[in-house]
């Protein structure tokens, strides 16, 4: 005859959090109005320096046809330089010399920061 046993599951126990108060809750609205301020300033930092650092037909170009511009190697380049990030680069499609003069072709890179 055999025994069937029952394994109960662990009960954990979490300890009593009060109910936040109204000092609690403005602190933390202030710190959240802090973090968006913080944010919005870092993005008008980073465009302006953008609009200052990038030239065009150097950093971007407006491809043929295209309905915005595209970051060239050097652009992207200059982008991560304020954030201390050191780039690698990985050829995946395309020649591996340039094509003859005033030829194109399609060329794919793979980034990793």
């Amino acid at each position: 005859m055999s025994e069937h046993l029952e394994i109960e599951p662990e009960t954990k126990l979490v300890p009593y959090q009060p109910h936040v108060g109204a000092l609690e809750q403005q602190q933390s609205i202030s710190s959240l109005e802090q973090a968006f301020a913080l944010a919005v300033r870092q993005r008008e930092l980073l465009s302006d320096y953008i609009a200052k650092q990038l030239k065009p037909g150097k950093h971007f170009y407006e491809p043929r046809g295209g309905s915005k511009p595209s970051l060239a190697h050097e652009g992207a380049e200059i982008i991560v330089r304020p954030y201390g990030y050191s780039q690698d680069y990985e050829h995946q499609t395309g020649p591996q010399e340039p094509p003859g003069q005033r030829k194109r072709a399609p060329i794919r890179l793979k980034c990793r920061l």
